[in-house]
């Protein structure tokens, strides 16, 4: 196996499981939160020292590789006696790889100032190396055919800038290996606090439910309070001399008026009308209308065009009478008592689909308010599977 492929093998290799041959310890969840404080504070000093270590052998590296290049650079093969044009293909080979190995060392340093994007929940010298891994993976399959080519005639140059790639690869291999443990633990660690972050969100928002139904529930005993209230008015109302007189009042006149209109409409020959006034359309309707129905024709008719089709006087002057009776009685028709009532039936009304509202609401919060529980109780169950991993 390379050099590279070793470094890519221990760099994304799967987790292996955190054993631990210690006795199990009891950890309350609520102690949970400072023992991640704490572990991150242990976490983040060991990722210090392991960041510092790689950098400093980042910087090391460049400057043996820039000194490498030089030596490289000042190599003249015009003394040699080669074919010249394999004097040049070296030559042209030899910078290519001078190139490839300068730009090997501003990427790491760039890798190493963090200039690459951070991804969530990855600890950032586990990138750090990720990275690393790409860019000497990248500079090996760019620099392969220069460098064999270089190496027909470029021997120790090329090999001591190889050896100084191959020593920088080793150590980020052993740091790898010495700290995989510890990069598990740490991503572990990382997954907890996550974890942990969404069951407090959970939390309070589960205690907003609660705020929320609560609320809801009062709202509603207040606003059946206010139903009932509304409910018992109308009760009094109806119940009320007042309400009963004047409904009797107007069942009275609507008595009067109709029997008035009996005596109207029998002492008139609507048969004899309807012949008379058979080729005159408009009259006929008219006529029509009032043997149907007396009162809804004596109502519609606005301009009173019945009262010319009369003949007897006292029935015209009866007529204009009882329409002027009728649109009275509409307009009385609804006394006061009787506007508090229709007041009063459509706040009930309202308040009766306000009520309706409010239940749908409480139902609604209460199925969320279910939901956050399970959750809650799964992401603790996970939150503690993991945190007899690492504690």
């Amino acid at each position: 196996m390379s050099w590279l492929n070793k470094i890519k093998s221990l760099i994304f290799e799967e987790k292996k499981e955190i054993k631990s041959e210690a006795p199990a310890k009891v950890i309350n969840f609520e102690d949970i939160s400072s023992l991640l404080e704490e572990k991150a504070k242990v976490m983040g000093k060991k990722e210090g020292e392991i960041k510092n270590r790689v950098i400093n052998r980042i910087n090391e590296l460049g400057g043996k590789l820039e000194e490498g290049v030089n030596l490289l650079e000042r190599v003249n093969l015009n003394e040699r006696k080669e074919n010249e044009r394999l004097k040049l293909i070296v030559k042209e080979n030899s910078h290519q790889y001078a190139s490839l190995v300068l730009r090997l060392i501003s990427k790491l340093k760039e890798v190493g100032k963090g200039g690459e994007r951070k991804e969530k929940n990855k600890i950032e010298i586990k990138i750090l190396l990720e990275n690393i891994v790409k860019s000497l993976n990248e500079f090996y399959k760019s620099s392969i055919i220069p460098f064999q080519k270089s190496i027909i005639l470029i021997g120790a140059e090329m090999e001591n800038i190889k050896i100084a790639i191959k020593e920088f690869s080793d150590e980020i291999v052993l740091i790898g290996r010495e700290n995989e443990a510890f990069f598990n633990e740490y991503e572990l660690t990382i997954k907890i606090n996550a974890l942990f972050l969404e069951f407090k969100e959970e939390e309070k928002q589960g205690e907003n439910m609660v705020y929320l139904l609560e609320e809801q529930r009062n709202k509603e005993i207040y606003v059946k309070k206010e139903y009932d209230k509304i409910e018992n008015e109308i009760n009094i109302i109806k119940n009320g001399k007042d309400y009963e007189e004047n409904v009797k009042e107007r069942e009275k006149k609507k008595n009067e008026i109709g029997k008035k209109i009996s005596e109207l409409k029998a002492g008139i020959d609507f048969k004899e009308l309807s012949k008379q006034y058979h080729s005159i359309e408009k009259i006929h309707k008219i006529i029509k209308k009032y043997s149907d129905n007396f009162s809804s024709a004596l109502i519609g008719d606005k301009e009173l065009e019945f009262e010319r089709v009369l003949v007897d006087e006292n029935q015209k002057e009866l007529l204009r009478e009882l329409r002027d009776k009728l649109m009275d009685s509409i307009k009385e028709e609804q006394t006061k008592v009787e506007e508090n009532i229709n007041l009063l039936e459509k706040m009930r009304e309202n308040i009766r689909n306000e009520l309706k509202t409010m239940e749908s609401n409480i139902e609604i919060i209460g199925k969320k308010k279910e939901k956050l529980i399970n959750r809650k109780n799964k992401l603790k169950e996970e939150i503690m599977t993991l945190v007899e991993k690492i504690f």
